[in-house]
């Protein structure tokens, strides 16, 4: 049997070239997100502790280790003094550590797309920072420069930069370039050391350190304890091994939410997979009846015959699997390019190709193929073989379709109630997330409306093959009954493209939402007549003296400042967003209950939704400053950005955080909008890294995020969308092959060629169409319902002509799929074509 499953494989290559770049697409998508996770893991692990390497210990203030990246707050300078006599202590430093802003020799920003541009002191222990080229930094005067930035920005020993930390603009010379090991940078980020004295003018901390680095001999423990002892509360010494186990593990928090992200359209591309490699068992199945009845007759058994299938099916998926793996190494090295080059450098040194990344991808291909396979192959067992010695397909009995409709009704009742509960219904906190009752209602919902679709199939391709009929004369009339007469092939194939439409839709229906909502939001909201914000992606703010350059001017009679910060609530990262009272007479945001008046010190607005606390809850919040504070709800928010709202008094008490993320502007009354303008900009125009924009302007920014957010969602339905049109290839090139006698017939009695692919074509379109309009249907249905339950926060829009867009889109999919096929089926020979059997 092993034998005749590898001469069945090869012997249809149609099926095995289809169904072999499906698993194999589908492979090296899970395969590249792995290998490329687990590299950036590894190279950032290597990277935080080597950056630790140099110390035994850390001296800082205390901070819950959830919130590892924010930062604690600052240290006496006389606390140095009491670590080093502390017994085992062999050497001990204080060090700055701040967000900067750069500029760089030739009066341009120094922007990064990654991290901020981190400012250090340079390292008095052991470090692996190292000076390539200068001199370690010295006074007030002089940084040293990553080697990575340094080739980047054209700056060398001897320039001449501009520095921005919480103060005004600082112009400095660079006196060294630094490397990191071999890297030319500490993953990527944008480093700029300066001596201690610098770094506190920097970022306000005279007379205090960010953190002490310690040196110890002795136990790292015991020295550790002995510390703790000496500083009393407020302060930890944590191992520096410690330290760097923290960082990996909050980085790979952060990094898992992309390997599922992606991961999740991985998921998508194998769930469209199954379907296409399952009809195309399916026809194939049905074209080799006979062929398996004349097994069956010479003595196969069922099981035999049903191991045959499944024998075809590893065979293919085994060799795709093998295939993708290597496609989706090759994959995660192209994704470490294009970051590379988008001036988002990376660690160098290989891929980190794990076994277990390898194994996964394989093992997927190998589980979807068999999955796809499994019905299909008991089908074929269970066809007797005087049965399936009869000649040509009947089309599936009433009884069959009854069966249809009786399963999957319930199923697709079944999802839609799953994705209600998930969206609308309040759950128990001890049920898991509600996402993933969603995500099985959708699952339950595709797989339903798949077995329903045969049922609908045979009038729907009707009605959509009437405009092809007229079109396309006599070639159209046929694709139209060639589209009909076999309902269950059509709907099958129809549903594999229906399912990534499906999420286009809803992609397409959530962006139009989220850009009326942020349109609508800000004509509403904004009430200033410019917004200040920071330009680079990743930029956490810039400095409060921005907004006092523009405070000092005579044009402007109002200035609101924003800043925002991480905390933890019942043990979940929230956004909090701290303002002065200005902003909020700048920002109108709907107060449902309370008063933003009420705003002060231990006191917080929340945003509503479910299970949102009330005016007069008490709220507890633990900061990186202070600890868990318990803060009173003085009001309700419908609006707002932020989870939760303080003042900016309370908003300093909480964070060490200084940098402002957003500067709103109100000109005086007598102030036309050009003067004030210019003025501002003259007023700010040393800073680097910031934009001055007005409302439209912040618009189109809100608009080009937004935009860029849809353009990568569809890129990532993309590969969904081409095993899609895959799967409606691989049925018309099988479809040819079955009706190779009746084509050979109609080219007999006067068909030309061009006549036969339009029939093909015709047929293609037929069946693109079908699912794109199911597709529509259902992604308007989820993204409906998603709307809905987010609530308030954002307004349902229906982008009619993106929809009528994507139809148009799926239609040209069914020509371009038809190319191939068409042009295959008019080539053949016609007296062979009507001698085959």
């Amino acid at each position: 049997m092993w034998r005749a499953a590898l001469k069945g494989a090869l012997g249809h290559r149609a099926r095995l070239v289809i169904s072999g770049l499906v698993v194999a697409f589908s492979v090296a998508f899970v395969v590249a997100t792995l290998v490329f996770t687990e590299t950036l893991s590894s190279s950032f692990e290597t990277i935080f502790e080597d950056s630790f390497a140099g110390f035994d210990i850390q001296v800082r203030s205390e901070i819950d280790p959830e919130l590892s990246f924010a930062i604690p707050e600052p240290i006496d300078v006389a606390t140095l003094d009491i670590v080093r006599g502390v017994e085992g202590v062999a050497q001990a430093q204080g060090s700055v550590t701040g967000i900067l802003q750069m500029e760089g020799p030739d009066g341009v920003a120094i922007e990064s797309q990654g991290p901020p541009i981190l400012g250090l002191t340079w390292p008095e222990v052991p470090s692996i920072a190292e000076i390539r080229s200068g001199t370690a930094p010295e006074g007030l005067d002089q940084v040293a420069v990553d080697a990575a930035t340094a080739s980047r920005a054209d700056i060398e020993v001897g320039d001449h930069v501009v520095v921005v930390g919480l103060g005004e603009p600082t112009s400095v010379t660079v006196s060294g370039i630094v490397g990191f090991g071999e890297a030319d940078s500490a993953g990527g980020v944008i480093t700029v050391f300066s001596a201690v004295e610098l770094g506190q003018q920097l970022f306000d901390l005279d007379g205090r350190y960010s953190s002490l680095e310690v040196v110890a001999d002795g136990a790292t423990s015991v020295v550790a304890e002995r510390i703790e002892v000496a500083l009393g509360d407020n302060l930890e010494a944590i191992a520096a091994e410690d330290l760097a186990r923290q960082q990996v593990e909050g980085f790979q928090d952060a990094i898992g939410f992309i390997r599922t992200f992606v991961l999740v359209f991985a998921g998508v591309a194998l769930f469209v997979g199954t379907f296409v490699i399952s009809n195309i068992f399916r026809v194939t199945i049905a074209q080799r009846t006979r062929e398996l009845a004349v097994l069956r007759a010479i003595g196969a058994t069922a099981s035999q015959v049903r191991n045959l299938m499944l024998g075809e099916a590893a065979i293919i998926s085994v060799a795709a699997s093998m295939l993708g793996a290597i496609g989706g190494i090759g994959l995660a090295s192209l994704i470490r390019t294009a970051f590379d080059a988008a001036a988002i450098p990376l660690p160098p040194g290989p891929l980190e190709i794990s076994p277990v990344a390898v194994a996964t991808g394989v093992g997927t291909g190998l589980a979807v193929t068999a999955a796809a396979a499994l019905i299909p192959a008991f089908k074929a067992a269970s066809v007797s073989p005087i049965e399936a010695m009869r000649e040509g397909l009947a089309p599936p009995a009433r009884s069959a379709l009854r069966v249809r409709l009786l399963t999957g009704g319930p199923l697709a009742a079944a999802g839609l109630l799953a994705m209600a509960l998930g969206l609308f219904a309040p759950l128990p906190d001890s049920f898991p997330d509600a996402i993933w009752l969603v995500g099985v209602g959708a699952v339950l919902l595709f797989v339903g409306v798949a077995v329903l679709v045969a049922v609908i199939a045979r009038p729907v391709a009707g009605v959509l093959g009437r405009p092809v009929a007229r079109w396309g004369s006599v070639a159209g009339v046929l694709a139209r009954e060639n589209a009909m007469r076999s309902p269950r092939r059509t709907g099958l194939t129809a549903s594999a493209l229906m399912i990534s439409l499906a999420l286009v839709g809803l992609v397409a229906i959530l962006a139009d939402s989220a850009g009326t909502t942020a349109d609508a939001l800000i004509d509403e909201q904004f009430q200033a007549d410019l917004i200040i914000a920071p330009t680079g992606f990743s930029s956490l703010g810039f400095s409060p003296e921005v907004s006092a350059a523009v405070a000092r001017l005579d044009e402007v009679a109002e200035v609101g400042r924003l800043r925002q910060g991480e905390v933890l609530v019942d043990d979940r990262s929230r956004f909090v967003g701290g303002a002065n009272p200005e902003f909020f007479g700048l920002v109108s945001y709907d107060v449902m209950e309370g008063s933003l008046a009420d705003l002060g010190e231990g006191t917080v607005a929340v945003r509503d939704g479910d299970g949102a606390p009330q005016v007069g809850d008490r709220l507890d919040v633990t900061a990186p400053v202070g600890g868990t504070r318990t803060l009173e709800v003085v009001a309700v928010l419908t609006g707002s950005p932020y989870a939760y709202v303080v003042s900016m008094d309370s908003f300093e008490q909480l964070f060490s955080e200084r940098l402002d993320s957003q500067v709103l502007i109100r000109f005086a009354g007598d102030v036309g909008f050009d003067e004030g303008a210019r003025a501002v900009e003259e007023a700010v125009g040393g800073f680097p890294s910031i934009q001055i924009q007005d409302q439209e302007a912040f618009r189109v920014e809100a608009s080009g995020q937004i935009g860029g957010i849809v353009n990568l969602l569809y890129a990532l339905l993309a590969v969904s969308v081409l095993i899609g049109t895959l799967g409606v290839i691989g049925t018309l090139l099988l479809s040819v092959v079955e009706r190779t006698r009746e084509i050979g017939l109609l080219r007999a009695i006067g068909m030309s060629r061009r006549q036969v692919r339009r029939m093909i074509r015709g047929e293609a379109v037929i069946i693109a169409v079908f699912g794109g309009v199911l597709g529509t249907v259902i992604g308007i249905v989820f993204g409906v319902s998603v709307v809905w339950a987010i609530g308030d926060e954002l307004r349902l829009s229906l982008p009619a002509t993106q929809l009528f867009v994507w139809l148009a889109v799926a239609a040209l999919l069914g020509v371009l799929a038809a190319t191939y096929p068409a042009r295959r089926a008019s080539r053949l020979d016609v007296l062979e074509a009507i001698a085959y059997e």
